[in-house]
């Protein structure tokens, strides 16, 4: 038995031991090195990214002492030693056990944060004969499926599988161990002389697999023991540890659930895991269709079906030339809603009359009679009406309709070729029209101004290509008006109800009342009539 167990020893014969003082050969700035801004970055004490001095050398085990700003890391690369020191450092002292020390080294340029820079040293070098004693020695090689093992030759880690190494001769014990498996081990013996020893292992699994689903719908997040899994139902989740284990699944509009389990090795487990909603069914149509809000956000035209949780909501539908219609709903889980929502017209009255009588009227391109006649409610804002008549000339006129009142036209038919007269029958300053432009970021993101309190203006766009305007908000105020090529830029606090407008030659449109409520970061045009 004492052949089989032989001791190691060492006979280290020091051949040349070299000491020379350490010196500096170079120290550059590296601009184009990203290692301590990009690929690398590590922070000092006071949150600030370090610089990193590239220490170029083939020697190991140096000792780095830095001035009182200190050292955050030393990290020792092939070739290299990477110093992580805060910005403004001033020195260094360098230490070797064999080679010596250069004292309160002080850097030649400031040292900047997230910068490289390279010292390049230079030394003697320290060399060491090691000669050992031959001993007996066999090779052990241990295999597993699945591969990954860690394993312990007596008791200690020794690598993974596949394992391969050269033992002295001798009894061994060996064990193998990996996350979500059974272990495995043994004694082997290696003779020496004798053949090299395999072990193959196949692993016993210490998991189970589980399939999930979740009802009244699918593509919830799937959580395990509070961890995300990244999955979504329907999902199939291996290699789950065997024991108790707790199953989650969130799903907006459903309460989060959750759910025990108890897994054994091996098992493939279907689970199916009720959630409860949070929400109602919310349907909403227009008449006419138009824009849908709820709690101020557009949702669609025309018709909307969507889900909303619990509480009460303001919804509202808008369409320019219309009053807007509001109403406030209480919504509650599990009880469908549905509402149908009508918008009053702004409208005006009408009157045609033609000379010689009874001319052919066309609205718009559409038929409505013969004149003289009388048309109610018809939309506020410019329309296009045609006269004809045979063996008269056709006219054209473009009257704009303003709310509440009456527009006349009155148009005389000459006999010959057709003639078209591009003229309103209002006089002076008029409002076309007033829309909000939801695409519009101008007072978002591209061009916005805060009121008094801090909150986003609302832009008016007045489309017109005259200049010398003036406009006055009323109590509530103008923030800011800026003249453009085709339009003027007003810009007024959230809330502002009405706007006056002035002109020395073209007169004044006092007191115009916003037809759609003026919110916060919103663009709207209001596209003028200056008559001829």
């Amino acid at each position: 038995m004492k052949y089989r167990f032989l001791l190691l020893f060492l006979a280290l014969t020091l051949q040349n031991v070299l000491f020379a003082e350490i010196s500096v050969q170079s120290f550059r700035k590296m601009d184009n090195d990203m290692t301590a801004r990009i690929d690398a970055p590590k922070d000092d004490q006071n949150g600030f990214k370090c610089a990193v001095i590239k220490v170029v050398t083939n020697q190991k085990d140096f000792v780095w002492e830095p001035d009182a700003l200190g050292i955050i890391d030393a990290v020792y690369k092939t070739g290299e030693y990477w110093l992580y020191i805060p910005y403004g450092a001033k020195r260094l002292t360098i230490k070797h056990p064999q080679l010596g020390l250069l004292r309160d080294y002080n850097y030649p340029i400031p040292i900047e944060k997230a910068m490289v820079y390279e010292m390049v040293l230079t030394t003697d070098e320290v060399m060491l004969t090691v000669k050992k004693r031959e001993i007996e020695s066999q090779w052990l090689l241990i295999n597993s499926d699945p591969p990954g093992a860690d394993v312990y030759i007596n008791d200690q880690v020794s690598g993974k599988t596949p394992y391969q190494n050269e033992l002295p001769v001798g009894k061994y014990t060996w064990n193998l161990k990996k996350q979500l498996y059974l272990p495995d081990g043994g004694v082997v013996e290696l003779v020496a002389g004798g053949q090299k020893q395999k072990i193959n292992v196949v692993l016993k699994p210490n998991f189970a697999t589980l399939k999930i689903n979740t009802t009244p719908e699918n593509g919830a997040e799937v959580t395990l023991n509070g961890m995300s899994t990244g999955k979504f139902t329907p999902c199939t989740l291996e290699m789950v540890p065997t024991g108790s284990c707790t199953l989650g699944v969130s799903l907006d509009m459903y309460e989060t659930t959750t759910q025990k389990l108890t897994l054994i090795d091996g098992e493939t487990k279907d689970v199916s895991i009720p959630m409860n909603p949070t929400f109602s069914e919310v349907s909403i149509t227009t008449e006419p269709s138009s824009d849908i809000f709820v709690n101020g956000e557009k949702k669609g035209f025309g018709s909307w079906h969507g889900r909303l949780t619990q509480g009460i909501y303001s919804f509202e539908a808008r369409l320019d030339k219309y009053l807007s219609a509001e109403e406030k709903q209480s919504v509650i889980v599990g009880q469908p809603l549905t509402l149908t929502m009508k918008l009053t017209p702004r409208a005006g009255v009408l009157k045609v009359i033609s000379n010689p009588m009874e001319a052919n009227v066309k609205i718009d391109g559409k038929d409505v009679g013969q004149a003289p006649m009388t048309i109610k409610d018809i939309l506020i804002g410019e329309h296009q009406v045609e006269l004809s008549l045979s063996g008269y000339s056709t006219i054209l006129e473009k009257p704009i309709i303003n709310e509440g009142q009456t527009t006349t036209v009155n148009s005389t038919l000459v006999m010959g070729n057709p003639v078209t007269i591009n003229s309103t029958t209002t006089k002076g300053l008029a409002v076309r029209s007033f829309r909000c432009l939801d695409d519009d970021l101008t007072a978002r993101m591209e061009y916005p101004f805060k009121d008094q309190n801090g909150d986003l203006c609302a832009v008016i766009k007045v489309v017109t290509t005259q200049t010398g305007f003036s406009f006055d908000g009323g109590s509530i105020g103008i923030v800011s008006v800026e003249q453009k090529p085709t339009e003027i830029w007003v810009y007024v606090p959230y809330g502002a109800k009405r706007l006056t407008i002035s002109h020395p030659k073209l007169g004044i449109i006092k007191d115009y009342s916003y037809p759609l409520r003026i919110d916060k970061a919103s663009t709207y045009e209001l596209i003028l009539s200056t008559g001829e």
